[in-house]
């Protein structure tokens, strides 16, 4: 009898590029610029493929905070273990999900308006750099579709939970951010 489990092997690399939309609407929203990820099949069935990827994603902003104005580089880094399905006489559509770990790096960079204002009361120092990172869980839910043997286009809903406290938005714990990707990725 055959054995239909095996080790993935047909082209078990995808890497692709996509743009990140913040969904959130909290004052940790920030504005997507690019992100990346790469995904490696590690074993597959007829009915499903399991996995693990790495994603890379940059957002960043710019606000006003008291006299400040604070730009934030914001880099999500997301490690996840991903089952995604095939789904019977649609070959090309595949939905999948996956659970993983966010390690969020924040680069933030202060510079002083012309005002009036006692230090004590600001959360930062004119023209200041400073650097945080945080960690939490992940979610996603999307669909890839497979336009051909080696190109796919994607798109997947992401939640996420930070549980440590940031020194940018002091006292706030377990922030939660909302994000939408749609993007384009080969096959290897």
């Amino acid at each position: 009898m055959m054995c239909a489990i095996h080790f993935a092997q047909d082209k078990p690399i995808r890497i692709a590029v996509h743009y990140p939309i913040s969904l959130s609407d909290n004052a940790n929203n920030v504005d997507g610029i690019v992100g990346a990820n790469i995904k490696y099949s590690i074993y597959e069935s007829p009915i499903l493929t399991l996995g693990a990827s790495y994603t890379l994603d940059y957002f960043r902003n710019a606000e006003i905070q008291n006299v400040f104005e604070v730009k934030n580089n914001a880099f999500f880094n997301h490690l996840d273990l991903y089952s995604e399905f095939k789904l019977p006489g649609i070959q090309k559509l595949h939905p999948y999900v996956s659970l993983g770990y966010t390690l969020l790096y924040n680069s933030f960079e202060s510079t002083a308006n012309d005002f009036t204002y006692s230090e004590n009361d600001m959360p930062f120092q004119s023209n200041e750099k400073t650097t945080d990172s945080s960690h939490g869980a992940n979610l996603k839910l999307g669909l890839s579709y497979d336009i051909t043997s080696v190109i796919f286009i994607q798109t997947y809903y992401q939640y996420l939970k930070i549980f440590d406290k940031e020194i940018y938005y002091e006292g706030v714990d377990n922030v939660a951010y909302n994000h939408l990707t749609i993007g384009i990725g080969f096959k290897f």
